[in-house]
């Protein structure tokens, strides 16, 4: 009985080892594929067993502006910012992305016979301007997954995506809350096969912005100030308040981001962003509202239309005699007031 008893409670032994062993060898396996989940640039699955890769770069051309600068140049600035969101055609899911600030360190592996689309925002001085703690930058380059994003570092999943990549807004560092005075770029590629390794690929940018200046003559002086606002009734609005100085009242803003129409869309495939891109003579309608004291919109509140990378002149004069009337509305739009861009493609 002994014996019989001996081998019982050495199988038993063993069934509790193999049993542990497997549950350790479970929890190794399990820890080793949640380090490689978060492994920052690991390629997912399909890719690193896929053979039948093509790697691409990517430059730069287009409308990139260097403010008191006429000369030509193939580089953007080392304080801006972009990010990159790639998709499958097929699909319409993520493929892959990336935050950078240097274009000729981006290289993206792509599986052959299979399109994508591709579309890139970038904010001159983005990098001063965007906040960023630790590696996690803010909207509009935050991941959707909320974890650090290292510059031109290249992450591939269709869960993962830079989801406000179109979103007109910008997170704006030591300012607080949302801005839209910035100068964005956009750039698509709608339909792509990488064909040959180490092929290169050039992004188009199209300057996603409209200038504006207000001028104001009012028939009184005792005003001390005027509150303009655009897009007042939905989104985020921005409202300014504009001293008076004897009856007149100045506001410049060199640059506004486009994009309002469906800025709370979520669907990041195709956006309003992409489809000004498209456009080369995109408008846009905006609500402005101008007003005093009390009453913002005393002199003016209705929709006005802008246009992608020109001017907005304003110039509201109240009618004589009646100082709190709405007056007659000049809007007029001047290209040239906006500031040269350089052609990055090295024509003349």
């Amino acid at each position: 009985m002994s014996k019989k008893l001996n081998l019982v409670i050495y199988l038993i032994m063993v069934l509790l080892t193999l049993s542990c062993s497997k549950e350790e060898d479970s929890t190794e396996n399990d820890q080793m594929k949640d380090n490689e989940e978060n492994k920052e640039g690991v390629e997912n699955e399909e890719n690193t067993s896929d053979k039948n890769l093509t790697s691409a770069k990517f430059s730069f051309a287009g409308e990139i502006t260097e403010p008191q600068n006429t000369s030509k140049s193939s580089e953007t600035s080392i304080d801006d910012l972009f990010a990159i969101q790639f998709f499958e055609i097929e699909s319409k899911k993520p493929y892959a992305h990336v935050v950078g600030d240097n274009i000729s360190e981006i290289e993206v592996d792509f599986l052959k016979d299979r399109s994508y689309k591709m579309k890139l925002s970038l904010i001159k001085n983005g990098k001063t301007l965007i906040p960023n703690y630790n590696g996690h930058w803010s909207d509009p380059f935050g991941r959707s997954n909320n974890q650090p994003a290292p510059l031109n570092q290249v992450f591939y999943s269709a869960d993962v995506s830079i989801s406000r990549i179109s979103s007109p807004w910008v997170n704006v560092k030591n300012y607080g809350g949302i801005h839209l005075e910035v100068d964005r770029y956009h750039g698509l590629i709608e339909d792509f096969q990488v064909l040959e390794e180490n092929q290169t690929l050039t992004i188009d940018l199209k300057r996603m912005v409209f200038g504006l200046q207000l001028n104001i003559e009012l028939n009184q002086n005792d005003l001390e100030s005027i509150y303009f606002a655009f897009n007042p009734y939905f989104g985020f609005p921005r409202e300014y308040e504009i001293p008076v100085i004897e009856g007149s009242a100045i506001l410049e803003i060199p640059y506004i981001a486009l994009g309002f129409p469906n800025h709370t869309d979520l669907d990041i495939f195709d956006t309003e962003m992409d489809r000004a891109t498209r456009e080369e003579n995109y408008q846009e309608k905006i609500h402005i509202s101008i007003g005093a004291g009390n009453h913002h919109t005393l002199f003016f509140d209705d929709t006005i239309t802008v246009s992608r990378n020109k001017m907005t002149l304003i110039n509201l004069q109240p009618s004589e005699g009646e100082p709190t009337s709405e007056g007659s509305l000049n809007i007029t739009f001047e290209e040239d007031m906006l500031e040269k861009y350089i052609d990055l493609t090295g024509n003349q």
